[in-house]
């Protein structure tokens, strides 16, 4: 059961993250440009490319989330057939999600608003989806030592 519903909550939010990018990416190339080029006419060039940077992320962890909720409810060689998730696994998924939700939800906040303030609060997103990556490894990992690989 919580193998089923931890896949659940990866690919729901997999889905999510990824038909956003997807439209915040369209967004950005064909509605973003030219009120970007009103605005701030010395800056747009370097707005839009923070905008596809928060898109490149946003992007990158969904594709990142759908293959860890794959990944779960895949029977292990050694685990006799049975899936198996690892609580490392569970802060992968938080830590990409909430570490999308803040580095590119303030990335997008930012080129609209111009908020400087907002720049300080993005690393600690890249920060969290850093160590969503390394909770990945320590999984992967610590269920080679459980299985025997």
């Amino acid at each position: 059961m919580i193998v089923i519903r931890f896949a659940k909550i990866c690919l729901i939010a997999a889905g999510i993250l990824g038909a956003g990018a997807v439209g915040l990416g369209a967004f950005g190339a064909h509605g973003l440009q030219e009120p970007l080029a009103r605005w701030y006419p010395k800056a747009h060039e370097a707005k839009l490319a923070t905008w596809n940077t928060a898109v490149t992320y946003q992007f990158y962890h969904a594709l990142a989330l759908l293959a860890l909720g794959a990944a779960s409810t895949a029977p292990t060689m050694s685990g006799g057939g049975r899936a198996v998730i690892t609580r490392w696994w569970q802060f992968a998924c938080w830590f990409w999600l909430i570490g999308v939700i803040i580095f590119s939800g303030m990335l997008y906040v930012l080129v609209l608003s111009d908020l400087k303030l907002l720049g300080a609060i993005v690393p600690i997103g890249g920060v969290l989806m850093i160590l969503g990556w390394l909770a990945l490894s320590v999984g992967a990992f610590r269920l080679s030592l459980t299985n025997g690989q």
